[in-house]
């Protein structure tokens, strides 16, 4: 069957007698039921239902086939949740594997076709049920005579290819009604039309181009950025009518008053209609979007000019809320687009089906619903446009959103199971059930405020509206009142009173607007005006309640402004009224809660001029009042140098000011000065444009923090690295951050403003970040932030475990109250044997565990069986940092190529002056290092230190005139070897930022000594511990490390063990790549027992035996053997005697320790031996006897201890 063919008849009425024919297509073995009996009688949603059959598929699996009958007052658009309850009995009784399942009535157009899994107790994989069940999951499309059918038609013939092949399982079931497939497709083209409209406006012929580009700007991306948010938002407009359109609202009859009926395809019809297409923006949407949806008419009635048809004189409902309201540039009001530019995203939206209800996790529509729209808009902002948006999935969304609101709502009830299970389950236990409870409850879901302070496509807001508003749903029972439940006055409630948002750019700020009137649209049965968001979801930087180095934080609440000034003035500060007045501060208040409500246009306007007009006098007059305190500091100080000059002759005056700590003081509050009246100039041009950088929190929700803060942040910040922010990273840095660390990530920062922002002893924060933070250097001030400034409650870490499809990424949840810690945070380390979509907390009960020992050191989540072993080995050991001895980084020059030489090169500067040889030092670099040894590849080094404790700075121009001629050629660009690099840069000596006190020397390098010394060497970063022996003077560049102490053979044995390498990855940072990171700040924290010269011994030796048969230069000790096998004998014994350093009692319980056969007579010493290589033979062949008890013990190691095991698994 064509596709044309199977659309056509998806398109017809139910009628299954039609899906007889349909059905054979995809399944080869359907039986259909003689006698089909009601199963569905005692429900009285349902006129007639029926399960008509079963489908084989071709595992073995079985899946009925149910039709159901719903009766007239039934939505099948709009009641998609009640039509799942409707099933999800008879699928816990009857189904094994999954239903197909037909929902229609026979006087509606539209019928719902769903197939219904029992997914959370079926491994996909392998088709076998897993024991557990939770509530079954629909997966369903939207079919009849007013949907595009072309999505279910498409993805319906390639599961008929399939059936010839014999594929046809519940996996490629699912594949079919795949939302995210959907999805993807989708984005693909809708980016693709968006670039194309963009790029249009863009081009350099294009006569608006110069009438919307920000010429202020110093990039022509930048410049263009004005360009790409209009098109964002026209097409945004577009697709939300696309919804409109679903709601049967657009192009209404004006002979009625109701608003049914109205154009499936009303804006493709408005295009076909229109008499000029080239002009289809300028003259017909300009006139939908801002005379029509945005403005109150007589009966609604919708005309345009030079429109033909039944759509002009139809009716359009008035939308307010702000969508629709004009750019403040009015150039926009004139654009126009190649009118095919229009047709093909018409058409293309055509082909999709709408939903307007938001897909839960439990329940799939196969179309584009809201949620889709957030994530699509979100990766079109700004800083996702090449990367691609780390949108949260659904499960975690409402994990996240859950759990805060059982923490929340446990400030109140002492009854935590009968919390968690309303707010999970949504079941009332007889506790909740009694009315005063209930009410309670229903009173605490009135009070909550809840703030995303980087609210992006709006998925957690969205995600907590949704959770309040289904708690209030189903505690309304129990409230016993005489009202009804009103769904779309309760959720409008829920936004006006509880849900707040922030972002810094004004594109995530429509889009999360967008999602919210959306919201609202699903629940009415008829258009309302929708409501004003503009100070609910507002731009601004959430991290700086503060301008120009003024804090403004709680200005609005009567403080003054905090000024940072350093030595103060002592003098009296100017008596002037500063701060809003209770008068004040209740005009504000009352202003913002109008303005929510308000539908008059003209109204509107005034209230938010009034509102902005006392936000910037406020701010203005803050910037006056700080720089009335530089004038008079100014004074102070000129007053002071007066006194001292006064009785001074000229010269004396001339001879103190040169050294006027006074003169200073007032240069540079005169500048200040100067850059605050610059600011007030600033201030001014804010009106004129929707984005500020920085964000009144106590100003604009003054009715929060009135009640003492938020009750809820949560929301999943930015992954930005500090240092890579420019002049935003000294911002940040100057407003005076306890987590700050320029090394470190924003959203560390988000972590503490959300902490300060939520009402003591009551807020609670839960956020999904990468977990970089955890393990990190940079991550300690916010490890100590967490364990003195608030109370970390619960913390997922997902390791290997990818949750945003897009990114490497991996990350955590942390959810804190702010409140003191009280040492029990729950945590679990969720591995790859977690699936997406199945219950976190069950996850976290399964595997959990507590922990009650944090400080700013690692945080290191890990199994409970895990957990007991790191904790052995910790308590067994002392960590290396309390150790006398020394780590240090490899040596840099800033500049290799002039410093780095060969044998050959060595030869010819030592041949043209000798001393040369006394700088000239054997080089290593990162990946000459291995296991035990190392390759020396006759490279050197030229090393031109800067002196050291104990030797003076190299004077290369005076003291080496060979070295000095061949390092002049690289000195600056005028140099013949200055040449440019792979980035185009060229390089010189005199340029690089890493250099001594002469172009010529290397930078200050006060271990460089240590380079000489005996030592250890090690990789920074590797999937294995690749820790080496040195006597030779090796230089090690960075990033490698060195390690200096009285004990380097003993260490290095114990660093290259199993043990150690599980240890590290438990408390190292992850590469993302397969590797870890061996640097100095976690190797400092591996746990060795410091053991006396006579107990070391054992390991020395066996040290002295790897390090000759892992040395490249020597020859095999076997001959058909290699030495890497050989080595590998050894490396077990090490493996052995290092475990036993930590596990001797219950490996001597268990008979097999193997420290008391490593004696002197079994492995003789090598170090001072002839034939080193016949005591290795003789060795390794006695260590091959069956009866020799070494080899023995390892061989049963791992099945007779569980710790062994886990951990050569975990390090295989």
């Amino acid at each position: 069957m064509k596709e044309k063919d199977l659309k056509h008849r998806l398109q017809q009425t139910f009628d299954f007698s039609i899906w007889k024919e349909i059905l054979p297509l995809f399944f080869k073995k359907i039986d259909y039921f003689s006698s089909p009996e009601n199963i569905f009688t005692e429900n009285d949603k349902v006129i007639d239902g029926k399960q008509i059959g079963t489908v084989k598929l071709d595992d073995g699996k079985q899946l009925a086939i149910f039709t159901v009958e719903v009766a007239d007052n039934i939505s099948i658009v709009r009641n998609r949740q009640g039509l799942r309850e409707i099933a999800a009995k008879h699928i816990d009784q009857n189904i094994i594997h999954g239903a197909l399942a037909f929902f229609y009535n026979k006087n509606q157009v539209e019928y719902r076709f769903s197939f219904i899994a029992k997914e959370a107790s079926l491994d996909l994989e392998t088709g076998e049920l897993i024991k557990g069940e939770t509530k079954p999951k629909r997966y369903t499309y939207l079919l009849g005579s007013n949907e595009a059918c072309t999505t279910p038609a498409k993805r319906m013939l390639v599961l008929a290819d399939k059936q010839e092949k014999g594929e046809v399982n519940i996996k490629e079931l699912k594949e079919v009604f795949s939302v995210e497939a959907l999805n993807k497709d989708f984005f693909k083209t809708y980016k693709a039309h968006y670039e194309k409209f963009a790029k249009h406006l863009a081009d350099e012929s294009n006569p608006f181009r110069v009438k919307l580009i920000d010429n202020e700007k110093d990039t022509k991306d930048k410049e263009e950025k004005p360009i790409r948010d209009f098109v964002k938002k026209l097409l945004g407009r577009i697709v939300f009518l696309q919804f409109l359109e679903k709601k049967g609202w657009m192009g209404c009859d004006a002979n009625t008053k109701d608003w049914t009926g109205g154009k499936p395809r009303f804006m493709s019809k408005l295009f076909e209609d229109f008499s000029k297409p080239e002009k289809f923006h300028s003259q017909c949407l300009t006139k939908l979007f801002f005379e029509t949806l945005n403005t109150k008419r007589p009966n609604d009635i919708f005309e345009v000019k030079g429109l033909n048809g039944k759509l002009n004189g139809s009716r359009v409902p008035y939308l307010n809320g702000g969508l629709f309201e004009p750019e403040k540039n009015k150039a926009t009001l004139d654009i126009d687009f190649p009118a095919g530019f229009f047709k093909e995203l018409l058409e293309f939206f055509d082909q999709y089906n709408f939903t307007i209800d938001e897909n839960s996790p439990d329940d799939h529509e196969v179309g584009i619903d809201p949620e889709m729209l957030g994530h699509i808009f979100e990766n079109l902002l700004e800083d996702n446009r090449d990367k691609g948006a780390f949108y949260t999935p659904k499960e975690i969304v409402q994990y996240m959103c859950k759990e805060s609101l059982i923490q929340y709502l446990l400030n109140t009830f002492q009854e935590q199971k009968d919390i968690e299970q309303f707010i999970r389950f949504h079941t009332a236990s007889p506790f909740l059930a009694e009315k005063e409870n209930a009410v309670l409850l229903n009173q605490k879901l009135d009070d909550i405020k809840v703030c995303d302070p980087a609210i992006g496509s709006g998925a957690f807001p969205i995600g907590m509206l949704q959770e309040i508003f289904e708690a209030k749903r189903f505690i309304y029972p129990f409230l016993k009142t005489n009202q009804d439940f009103k769904p779309a006055e309760v959720k409008k409630n829920i936004i006006q009173n509880s849900i707040y948002g922030v972002d810094l750019e004004k594109g995530a700020v429509d889009i999360a607007q967008l999602r919210f009137w959306l919201s609202l649209v699903v629940d009415e049965l008829n258009p309302h005006p929708l409501p004003n968001l503009d100070y609910k979801i507002m731009q601004g930087n959430s991290l700086l309640e503060q301008y120009e180095g003024i804090e403004l934080g709680n200005a609005a609440l009567f403080n003054e402004p905090e000024v940072k000034i350093y030595q103060a003035s002592m003098f009296e500060e100017p008596k002037s009224e500063y701060g809003f007045s209770k008068e004040k501060q209740a005009d504000i208040k009352s202003l913002i809660d109008d303005y929510f409500k308000v539908e008059d246009k003209e109204k509107k306007t005034s209230i938010h001029k009034r509102i902005d007009n006392i936000v910037i006098d406020h701010i203005d007059k803050s910037l006056e009042f700080y720089e009335n305190k530089l004038l008079i500091e100014i004074a102070k100080y000129e007053k002071q140098l007066d006194e001292k000059l006064e009785s001074l002759t000229e010269s004396q005056k001339q001879q103190v000011l040169s050294k006027s700590k006074e003169l200073k003081e007032i240069e540079k509050r005169k500048k200040q000065l100067d850059s605050k009246s610059a600011a007030r100039k600033r201030l001014l041009e804010f009106e004129k444009t929707d984005e500020r950088p920085y964000f009144l929190w106590h100003l604009y929700f003054m009715d929060v923090f009135e009640q003492g803060g938020f009750d809820v942040m949560i929301g999943n910040p930015p992954y930005i690295q500090l240092q890579k922010m420019g002049k935003e990273t000294d911002i940040l840095q100057e407003a005076g951050f306890e987590t700050f660390a320029r090394t470190g990530d924003i959203y560390c920062l988000f972590y503490e403003k959300g902490i300060d922002l939520l009402k003591k002893n009551e807020g609670v924060l839960s956020y999904i970040t990468s977990n970089t933070w955890m393990r990190t250097k940079f991550g300690e001030s916010l490890r100590d932030y967490f364990t003195t400034k608030c109370n970390p409650e619960i913390l997922l870490n997902f390791e290997d475990t990818q949750i945003f499809p897009s990114a490497t990424v991996e990350v955590n949840i942390l959810i804190a109250k702010r409140e003191s810690w009280n040492k029990k945070l729950e945590a679990v380390a969720i591995k790859g044997d977690y699936k997406v979509g199945t219950s976190i907390n069950d996850y976290l009960n399964k595997n959990g565990i507590l922990l009650n020992d944090l400080s700013k050191e690692s945080w290191v989540i890990l199994s409970k069986f895990d957990y007991e072993i790191k904790n052995k080995i910790a308590e067994t050991g002392t960590k290396l940092k309390d150790w006398k001895i020394e780590i240090n980084y490899g040596f840099k020059t800033g500049f290799n190529e002039p410093f780095f030489i060969n044998e050959e090169e060595k030869e010819l500067l030592i041949k043209e002056d000798s001393k040369s040889a006394e700088i000239i030092k054997p080089l290593l670099r990162g990946r000459e290092i291995k296991k035990y040894a190392y390759k020396f590849n006759e490279n050197y080094v030229i090393f031109t230190h800067n002196g050291t404790k104990t030797r003076k700075r190299v004077e290369v121009e005076r003291d080496y005139p060979a070295i000095f001629k061949h390092l002049s050629q690289y000195k600056d660009k005028n140099s013949p070897k200055a040449i440019p690099n792979n980035r185009g840069v060229i390089q010189t000596l005199m340029d690089r930022q890493d250099q001594g006190a002469h172009w010529s020397n290397l930078r200050d390098c006060a271990y460089a000594d240590s380079f000489e010394n005996e030592k250890l060497i090690w990789l920074s970063i590797t999937d294995k511990p690749a820790f080496a022996f040195d006597n030779k003077g090796m230089h090690v560049t960075a990033p490698a490390y060195i390690m200096t102490s009285h004990c380097n053979k003993y260490l290095m044995t114990v660093l290259n063990s199993k043990t150690m390498e599980w240890y590290l990855d438990k408390v190292s940072s992850s590469t993302g790549v397969g590797t870890n990171q061996w640097s100095k700040i976690f190797v400092e924290q591996l746990p060795i027992p410091e053991l006396e010269e006579e107990a070391r011994k054992p390991y020395e030796t066996i040290a002295e035996y790897l390090i000759y048969l892992n040395d490249p230069k020597q020859a095999s000790v076997l001959e058909k053997v290699s030495n890497e096998v050989v080595s590998q004998v050894f490396e077990d014994i090490v493996n052995m005697i290092v475990y036993e350093l930590y596990f001797e009692e219950e490996m001597k319980s268990k008979e097999i320790d193997v420290l008391q056969f490593v004696t002197e007579k079994a492995f003789p010493d090598i170090t001072q031996a002839e034939d080193p290589k016949a005591i290795i033979q003789k060795v390794y062949y006695e260590l091959q006897q069956k009866n020799n008890a070494i080899r023995n013990r390892i061989l049963v190691a791992s099945s007779r201890s569980e710790t062994i095991a886990r951990i050569n698994a975990a390090t295989s």
